[in-house]
């Protein structure tokens, strides 16, 4: 049977060329379920009443069209008919399309007339809704919002082949998602051995809700037993067929990605590698990750290492591991060291495959001069790594049960060179280790010294054979740096995270809802002159106001101090692009905020290193301060603004170049969608940097609530108190 997508393409129009609703209908319509529809109105055009003709092998086909069609076909009756206005009818559907004018005023008429002509198992579409349609006003304005039978989702597609009106709102009269069942998910893994990326996505895999998973990968490998026992299909031939969404893991999956990109998927890439640099796909991938709905980090460091090629879809979730089964680690420890034959000697474990850039080799140089078993477990990729390995240390080849060497154990020790966000080490710290390691990449943001464990400088195996001699002979010592790492998100809180984004893929999002209670800020950060001066005041102002989720763009020097900046004032920093060249100025930002607005109806709290170019100028600091006062710490006023106003600054400018001098401020989002495209309106334009500060009045008509003052020199008459 074909799918809607072959068919909407084979009889022409729209649907599956500009548009890409194939999918959606194959998910509301499976191929067990399309002979039961009987009854089908499609408001649209000649191309898709022969598609649906084609889907629906025992339905009757009623096409509406305000012009008179001639089409020619038994199964398929065209009418003259204002859908706004139908004559009255006894006649019930299983499936009405307005694929009509695409006018909320005549959408909401037609859903008004025809919402009780549905049938009680039937579904209501309407397609292309507008960039600045609010899916939930067609609804009230039908008069329907209050029926406790409406069903409605509304599914953003535009993100997939950048259609403007790329938009569905469904409904029907029991809940919609039943009806479209879960989100077909291909997950690629280059490999399904026990390392630490496949074993990761395996665990997620089997705990994450809503989604029909297969996990693709060209090789066969141990994981795949673990998979098939959890009743996870598992397949060798990359066949993108009803898939919905992928999901690709690590940078090595390059050419999945690559298929998913020309088959029109939307993709989410996780990335574990710590710097792309570093891997012989990194120039491959650098050409394909702009293409990615989102690409996910498990830490900071590496967000920025990649942020030139991701532009803004990045997001970074550190997953932790689930808790270990057994909370009694005494007598787990028991049971454990029982199985492995092991005495009340100290235990001390490494995990991971056995390589260079594991370093596994520093422990193993000192092995001989400290009082205690070691296990190294993981594959050998690299004999070099543990050649001469003295008596005490036992190495276990790769592992689908490495629980009770965690459990056995008393000192878990990292020796990486590289390493983005080491499964292991939180491994370790869920079996109540402390942990020695070097402080690389995303291990920085696991191991908190003094709290988690101890750092050593990679490759300096004195310093390492000291900390461990410590931890040894000092057991007071070693329970104070062996502390849960609390201060990483909660597991279920990242599942829920990725969960979001794949529903986002596919279109999902969130129901139409109005502002809500927190904006999404984005801030700029430029740097140059005094602004590690202006970074700290604001970060400041930040924390005062309770805005402690905070995504970023930065030019100029020093990225990673911002970040460790961030950090030091309680500020969860997602840097999502960072560029040397300053003359930048403040487009990474414009693009970003575009970004969000596509994904949220949350207000965007926009603002930036103001002056910092001019140090030696107080009135650009006066100049700065009073819009943080204004916009950002009294946030929550300017919220409740934004239900009769569009955009709410300092100093706004009336004329043909309205803009928020200064250019700090707070927008809806479906203001912002409604904004020319940033890209081409900043090459349209002559005005260089000042463009960014013009795009967020470039359209006519906004409502803009004006504070302080309006229409106002700073930069000549000085900045008013405020």
């Amino acid at each position: 049977m074909e799918s809607f997508g072959q068919l909407f393409t084979r009889h022409g129009g729209d649907r599956d060329t500009d548009h890409c609703y194939g999918r959606i209908y194959d998910r509301l319509f499976p191929a067990g379920r399309r002979p039961l529809v009987k009854d089908v109105l499609d408001i649209g055009q000649p191309a898709g009443w022969r598609a649906l003709a084609g889907a629906f092998p025992q339905a009757l086909i009623e096409g509406w069209n305000a012009n008179p069609v001639s089409i020619g076909e038994d199964r398929i009756i065209t009418r003259v008919v204002d859908a706004t206005s139908p004559p009255a009818s006894d006649q019930t559907y299983d499936l009405i399309v307005d694929d009509g004018s695409h006018v909320l005023a005549d959408q909401a008429a037609t859903l008004r007339c025809l919402w009780d002509r549905l049938k009680p198992d039937g579904v209501y579409v309407i397609e292309d809704i507008q960039p600045h349609t609010n899916a939930s006003e067609i609804i009230r304005r039908a008069g329907i919002s209050e029926d406790p039978d409406c069903h409605h989702l509304e599914l953003d597609l535009r993100h997939v082949r950048g259609h403007f009106d790329d938009r569905l709102l469904l409904l029907a009269r029991v809940p919609v998602a039943e009806r479209l069942g879960p989100i077909r998910v291909l997950f690629a893994s280059h490999e399904l051995t026990l390392s630490g990326a496949p074993i990761l996505l395996a665990t997620l895999i089997e705990r994450l809700g809503g989604i029909a998973p297969t996990v693709y990968s060209p090789s066969d490998g141990p994981l795949k037993n673990r998979l098939l026992r959890a009743g996870i299909p598992v397949t060798h031939d990359l066949d993108l067929r009803n898939t919905d969404v992928i999901v690709a893991n690590t940078i090595v999956s390059c050419p999945a990605v690559e298929a998913a990109i020309r088959a029109g998927i939307p993709l989410v890439w996780m990335i574990h590698e710590s710097d792309p640099s570093l891997f012989p796909q990194h120039g491959w991938a650098a050409g394909l990750l702009p293409h990615a709905f989102r690409t996910v980090f498990p830490c900071h460091s590496s967000a920025a290492s990649y942020a030139p090629y991701c532009q803004a879809s990045s997001e970074v979730i550190s997953l932790r591991v689930p808790p270990p089964p057994c909370p009694d680690r005494a007598s787990e420890r028991v049971r454990a060291r029982s199985r492995l034959g092991i005495g009340e000697e100290f235990v001390i474990l490494t995990v991971g495959s056995i390589e260079p850039r594991k370093g596994q080799s520093d422990l193993v140089r000192i092995a001989a001069d400290l009082p205690a078993k070691i296990f190294v477990v993981g594959r050998v990729l690299d004999h070099g790594e543990v050649a001469g390995a003295p008596g005490n240390v036992v190495i276990v080849s790769e592992t689908d049960s490495p629980g009770d060497y965690y459990a056995a154990a008393d000192l878990y020790v990292c020796c990486s060179r590289i390493e983005a966000f080491p499964l292991t080490v939180m491994e370790a710290a869920s079996h109540g280790l402390p942990v020695v390691a070097t402080p690389v990449y995303g291990v920085r943001d696991q191991v908190h010294e003094d709290h988690h464990g101890v750092y050593y400088p990679p490759g300096d195996t004195e310093e390492l054979k000291k900390k461990i001699r410590r931890i040894i002979a000092d057991p007071a010592w070693r329970a104070s740096v062996s502390r849960p790492m609390d201060h990483l998100p909660d597991y279920a809180e990242s599942l829920r995270r990725l969960g979001a984004i794949i529903a986002e893929a596919a279109g999902h999002g969130l129901p139409p809802r109005p502002v809500t209670g927190r904006p999404r800020v984005v801030w700029h950060v430029a740097g140059m002159g005094n602004w590690r001066e202006g970074v700290t005041e604001q970060l400041r102002s930040l924390k005062r106001s309770g805005l402690t989720s905070v995504t970023a763009t930065h030019v100029g020097e020093a990225p990673r101090w911002l970040l460790d900046e961030a950090a030091r004032h309680g500020i969860d920093l997602l840097l999502c692009q960072h560029e040397d060249d300053l003359g930048h100025h403040e487009t990474l930002a414009m693009r970003l905020v575009e970004r969000i607005a596509a994904m949220t109806d949350d207000p965007i709290l926009y603002f930036h290193t103001k002056g910092v170019s001019e140090p030696g100028s107080l009135n650009k600091a006066m100049w700065r301060r009073l819009m943080q006062r204004q916009v950002v710490e009294r946030w929550r006023e300017n919220i409740a603004a934004l239900a009769g106003h569009d955009v709410v600054g300092v100093n706004w400018w009336n004329g043909d170049e309205n803009h928020f001098s200064g250019n700090f401020w707070m927008a809806r989002a479906g203001w912002i969608r409604g904004l020319p495209d940033f890209a081409r309106y900043h090459a349209q334009n002559s005005w260089g940097r000042y463009a960014c500060e013009r795009w967020i009045g470039s359209v006519p008509g906004a409502r803009a609530l004006s504070l302080v003052c309006h229409d106002r020199k700073f930069w000549v008459d000085g900045v008013p108190q405020g």
